[in-house]
């Protein structure tokens, strides 16, 4: 027995290619398309050829019943469309936006509503909908199309979840570049593959899906764009978890060496550091080597009794664990007097068996990779790291590492962008970055330079200032110095 294939909106383009690919594989076709052309196609191709709008129901109505009529079944619903408006997407018209919905996403919920029941009868029956890469990623050009086609991706996925019980399959394919159209130029050099794709590559496609050999694959969003889309890693979103609890957004993060500090913080961001960067920025060492055990814990006792809705880290000094002994020792008096739910190493291959011994000790580490500021005795040696293919692979690979030792999470600091966007995407651990782009889990900076306390410190291009507090107190100290010499304070208000 033939099987049934049904094309709507196909009467060139993929569409009539995938008609045409699967009339060669055995099925009996049937071709609906306003323009005309798809009566011509589906004639030619021995089966039934009608005219008539996607986005008009009667239409549809009597295309499915005549297809019934003379077939009995449908086993393969292939959804195209035409175009929808373009243009700047603040001066598409409210009647464009319907009209976009009536092409994008009306047609396959029209066409599901009459198939639907005829499949389920049958207990099998694979729906195909042509849609665009732009969905996961949008395209200014044909901005209707990928908004709109962003709701069948997920009206795909909840009717294959609900209709995957009898045997009925529901998938997008997502064409990027295809000769059905001619591409601008511009366009095609931004696919990895350097040239647009064919018809008959979507076409393949289809007919796999359509398929016994396609049977498992349901509510999927395929893609046959050449590489073109990046966003392969927003699309399976990552979880993002650290002791127990769940971030649905970037985590933040701010170093703290004071009570007061730490008050300032406390619930505003996720996660408050004691950072051995209070070396440079309160007792101005020129690196953080100078930095003692006893320096931490006095700070870090001070931050964590004052944090009570934040989670804290604390950073393992320079030299307090070189070895697994040393490490654990000094870890076991820096937790034990701080009460920090973190701690942190900076870590190289070297000191992965230092992260092993201590998570087995039920200590939370988060390891520091890249750029390691302990290494450094000047801070002006430092460069960023990854810009070489071997210093990246060795970074990835090291992160990895750090996961499989058990590391809480990564910290990952003056790093290149494409360097921490690959760990971010292939480590399981939260990756909270400093200086290394926007493509990690979270971000963390020092307090000081957040607010340009220290107006001599030449800091980081990562550095953002949000105010320039060093600025305000100086006006706050003038204002000061002017009315003691004036006479002005202390006034009755001050006195007792």
């Amino acid at each position: 027995m033939n099987k049934i294939a049904v094309f709507v909106a196909a009467g060139s383009g993929m569409g009539a290619d995938a008609a045409k690919k699967l009339f060669k594989d055995g099925y009996k076709i049937a071709i609906m398309s306003s323009s005309g052309k798809g009566e011509k196609l589906g004639k030619k191709l021995k089966g039934i050829g009608f005219t008539g709008s996607n986005t008009n129901k009667k239409d549809l109505k009597k295309f499915f019943e005549l297809v019934i009529k003379k077939y009995g079944r449908i086993d393969v619903l292939v959804n195209s469309a035409g175009h929808g408006p373009k243009g700047d997407i603040l001066k598409i018209s409210d009647e464009e936006w319907h009209k976009s919905m009536e092409i994008y996403f009306l047609n396959v919920v029209r066409a599901a509503r009459l198939v639907t029941p005829i499949m389920k009868k049958q207990k099998k029956g694979s729906i195909i909908n042509i849609s665009t890469y732009a969905i996961f990623e949008p395209e200014k050009s044909f901005p209707t199309s990928g908004i709109i086609r962003s709701g069948l991706a997920a009206f795909t996925k909840i009717y294959s979840d609900e209709y995957a019980k009898f045997g009925i399959r529901m998938n997008n394919i997502l064409p990027g570049f295809i000769n059905s159209l001619d591409p601008k130029k511009e366009f095609i050099k931004r696919v990895p593959l350097k040239r647009i794709g064919k018809v008959n590559e979507v076409s393949s496609v289809i007919s796999l899906l359509a398929s016994e050999d396609g049977g498992y694959i349901t509510g999927q969003n395929i893609r046959v764009d050449g590489g073109i889309t990046r966003s392969v890693w927003e699309m399976i979103k990552k979880n993002i978890t650290l002791l127990g609890k769940k971030f649905n957004l970037p985590i933040s993060c701010l170093t703290a060496y004071s009570a007061s500090v730490a008050k300032i913080l406390d619930g505003y961001v996720d996660i408050i550091l004691i950072g051995d960067s209070l070396g440079s920025t309160l007792y101005g060492m020129s690196n953080t080597q100078g930095v003692t055990l006893e320096m931490m814990k006095l700070h870090g006792k001070a931050v964590v009794d004052n944090a009570k809705k934040s989670m804290t880290m604390i950073d393992m000094p320079y030299k307090t664990y070189k070895n697994k002994s040393d490490a654990l020792k000094n870890a076991k008096k820096l937790i034990q007097y701080t009460n920090a739910n973190l701690i942190k190493i900076e870590i190289n291959v070297k000191k992965l068996n230092i992260v092993e011994h201590l998570s087995k000790k039920n200590i939370n580490v988060v390891a520091h990779i890249g750029v390691t500021p302990q290494s450094y005795s000047d801070f002006k040696k430092i460069k960023i790291l990854g810009r070489i293919e071997k210093e990246r692979n060795n970074l990835v690979k090291l992160a990895l590492n750090a996961e499989n030792a058990g590391a809480k999470a990564i910290l990952l600091e003056c790093i290149t962008e494409k360097t921490a966007k690959e760990i971010t995407s292939v480590t399981k651990l939260p990756t909270i970055g400093i200086g290394a782009s926007k493509h990690c889990d979270g971000q963390v900076l020092v307090f000081d330079d957040l607010i340009n306390l220290n107006s001599n410190n030449k800091t980081p291009k990562f550095v953002k200032k949000y105010i320039d507090f060093n600025k305000i107190s100086r006006r706050a100290v003038r204002n000061f110095d002017h009315d003691v010499k004036k006479g002005k304070f202390p006034n009755r208000k001050n006195t007792y």
